[in-house]
Protein backbone atom coordinates (compact mmCIF):
# COMPACT_ATOMS: atom_id res chain seq x y z
CA UNK A 1 0.00 0.00 0.00
CA UNK A 2 1.44 3.30 -0.83
CA UNK A 3 1.64 6.22 1.48
CA UNK A 4 -1.60 8.18 0.07
CA UNK A 5 -3.64 5.19 0.01
CA UNK A 6 -2.81 4.73 3.60
CA UNK A 7 -3.92 8.36 4.30
CA UNK A 8 -6.98 7.70 2.43
CA UNK A 9 -7.52 4.89 4.67
CA UNK A 10 -6.91 6.62 8.03
CA UNK A 11 -9.59 9.48 6.71
CA UNK A 12 -11.87 6.92 5.12
CA UNK A 13 -11.35 9.10 1.94
CA UNK A 14 -10.70 8.46 -1.50
CA UNK A 15 -8.57 11.02 -2.39
CA UNK A 16 -6.59 10.79 -5.98
CA UNK A 17 -2.79 10.88 -5.26
CA UNK A 18 -2.30 13.73 -6.87
CA UNK A 19 -5.60 15.34 -5.08
CA UNK A 20 -3.50 14.44 -1.54
CA UNK A 21 -0.31 16.34 -3.38
CA UNK A 22 -1.76 18.96 -3.92
CA UNK A 23 -3.68 19.47 -0.43
CA UNK A 24 -0.11 19.22 1.22
CA UNK A 25 1.47 21.23 -1.07
CA UNK A 26 -0.94 24.17 -1.52
CA UNK A 27 -1.62 23.85 2.33
CA UNK A 28 2.20 23.87 3.18
CA UNK A 29 1.68 21.17 5.05
CA UNK A 30 4.70 18.96 5.06
CA UNK A 31 4.57 15.51 6.35
CA UNK A 32 6.35 15.81 9.30
CA UNK A 33 3.26 18.30 10.95
CA UNK A 34 0.38 15.38 9.84
CA UNK A 35 0.56 15.14 13.51
CA UNK A 36 -0.32 18.42 14.53
CA UNK A 37 -4.11 18.72 15.25
CA UNK A 38 -4.05 22.73 13.76
CA UNK A 39 -3.00 21.95 10.78
CA UNK A 40 -2.51 18.41 9.65
CA UNK A 41 -4.36 15.15 8.75
CA UNK A 42 -6.96 15.84 11.78
CA UNK A 43 -7.68 12.69 12.81
CA UNK A 44 -9.97 11.97 16.30
CA UNK A 45 -7.46 9.58 17.67
CA UNK A 46 -4.40 11.00 16.38
CA UNK A 47 -1.83 9.25 13.56
CA UNK A 48 -0.68 6.27 14.37
CA UNK A 49 2.71 5.35 16.55
CA UNK A 50 4.13 3.60 13.79
CA UNK A 51 3.33 5.69 10.86
CA UNK A 52 4.31 9.06 12.62
CA UNK A 53 7.72 7.07 12.98
CA UNK A 54 7.10 6.41 9.26
CA UNK A 55 7.19 9.97 8.25
CA UNK A 56 9.93 11.05 11.05
CA UNK A 57 12.13 8.93 9.62
CA UNK A 58 11.45 9.84 5.78
CA UNK A 59 11.64 13.78 6.71
CA UNK A 60 14.89 13.21 8.28
CA UNK A 61 16.29 12.01 4.92
CA UNK A 62 15.70 14.65 3.11
CA UNK A 63 16.04 18.62 3.49
CA UNK A 64 14.11 19.16 -0.09
CA UNK A 65 10.49 20.08 0.71
CA UNK A 66 9.37 19.77 -3.34
CA UNK A 67 11.51 16.14 -3.23
CA UNK A 68 9.66 15.24 -0.02
CA UNK A 69 6.26 16.56 -1.95
CA UNK A 70 7.29 14.55 -5.08
CA UNK A 71 7.99 11.12 -3.54
CA UNK A 72 6.81 10.60 -0.12
CA UNK A 73 3.23 10.08 -1.03
CA UNK A 74 4.40 7.28 -3.46
CA UNK A 75 6.55 5.38 -1.30
CA UNK A 76 5.47 2.11 -0.37
CA UNK A 77 4.69 0.96 3.05
CA UNK A 78 4.87 -2.77 4.18
CA UNK A 79 1.80 -4.21 5.18
CA UNK A 80 1.23 -4.04 8.74
CA UNK A 81 4.80 -2.54 9.19
CA UNK A 82 6.78 -2.65 12.75
CA UNK A 83 9.01 0.03 13.66
CA UNK A 84 11.94 -2.19 12.84
CA UNK A 85 10.62 -2.52 9.35
CA UNK A 86 10.32 1.07 8.97
CA UNK A 87 14.07 1.10 9.28
CA UNK A 88 14.82 1.11 5.45
CA UNK A 89 12.46 4.43 4.47
CA UNK A 90 14.11 5.20 0.91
Amino acid sequence: MKVYEYINQLKGTNATLEQIKTWSYMNRVCPIDFREPENGLELENGIPEKFDYFIRLWCNKTANCQECYDRFFELEMPDGFTKKEVVNVN
